[in-house]
């Protein structure tokens, strides 16, 4: 009996021990492990930028910077707008009774979106015009031009608003023609020289070009945490355009990258971060090689450079 037993014994170890081997097999055959040089592994793109400047912002909570064309910086936030000099000094602070929620500057004025209406400001402060409201409820989020054209995002209608230069309504996309998803108020549109739009459709997460008509000539974006693609709800969150091609700024993974005409990744202007994930940096392009952030979320401008020879990232970003 006992030698049975232990025949026994030993045939159940052995089915036991084939079984195990068996099941194992097939768990790792769904296991992938990701090579070190898969393009979602941020790590192994050279960081060619660097933060070289971070200004405190101290008259309230920052939300939107511009540059101008004598090279001097808007910022604007909740409640307030004001001017620095190219070195960031102060030139000038105005208290707005709402939120300046987005700006753009022309040749001589600075557009200033103050939720649902547009402030008008020269470059000395004053303020030389208002323009009324377009529809209710609105809540702009990005303010364009071009030396014909003004573009308005309005996050909360869902619509883009192209005005002249006076600021009467030429064209609205929206409803069927727009078929925007715009689940939060992130929600970017620009006009480039050619009367050309690019508008970011941030719950499709793509970003399209299209005619002032509405019509889509093209589009790109997909869903996704590696370069080439935009994770996360809402993104890209914020966009320019630059160097024929598009600098966005992303939440989720809170990172800042160049993409080419067609979409495709280039490089990241910043992705080793300590910003808070699901507050987006607002961004402008001052310059090939310098671009302005701001971050909502501590109130300060973050000054991005390419790097140079023997240039070293001074800020510790």
């Amino acid at each position: 009996m006992t030698t049975k037993r232990a025949i026994l014994l030993t045939g159940l170890l052995l089915t036991i021990f084939i079984v195990f081997l068996l099941t194992d097999s097939e768990h790792k055959k769904n296991i992938i492990i990701p090579s070190e040089n898969t393009p979602d592994n941020d790590s192994i793109f050279p960081e060619n930028w660097f933060v070289s400047k971070i200004i405190d912002v101290t008259p309230g909570k920052l939300l939107c910077i511009t540059s101008c064309n004598n090279g001097n910086i808007a910022a604007g936030g909740d409640s307030f707008i004001m001017m620095y000099d190219s070195e960031f000094n102060i030139l000038w602070v105005k208290i707005t009774e709402l939120p300046v929620t987005a700006l753009c500057a022309g040749d001589d004025l600075i557009f200033a979106a103050v939720r649902e209406s547009v402030l008008l400001f020269d470059y000395q402060g004053n303020i030389s015009g208002e323009w009324d409201l377009y529809m209710p409820g609105s809540y702009f989020t990005c303010i364009s031009s071009n030396n014909k054209y003004v573009v308005l995002a309005d996050a909360a209608n869902k619509s883009v608003i192209i005005t002249d230069k006076n600021g009467a309504a030429r064209y609205v996309i929206n409803g069927e023609t727009g078929s925007f998803i715009i689940p939060s108020l992130y929600f970017d549109a620009h006009i480039d020289s050619s009367d050309l739009l690019y508008i970011a459709n941030t719950g499709r997460k793509r970003i399209e070009k299209r005619r002032l008509d509405g019509t889509i000539i093209k589009w790109f974006g997909d869903s996704g945490s590696d370069a080439d693609s935009f994770s996360g709800c809402c993104n890209p969150s914020h966009f320019v355009l630059y160097d024929n091609g598009y600098i966005t700024s992303e939440k989720g993974i809170n990172r800042i990258k160049i993409l080419d005409e067609n979409g495709k990744f280039v490089e990241f202007v910043s992705n080793k971060n300590s910003f808070a994930p699901g507050v987006p940096l607002d961004i402008y392009v001052a310059r090939k090689d310098l671009v302005y952030g701001a971050n909502p979320y501590d109130s300060k401008i973050y000054v991005f450079n390419r790097k140079q020879i023997n240039t070293f990232n001074q800020a510790g970003i």
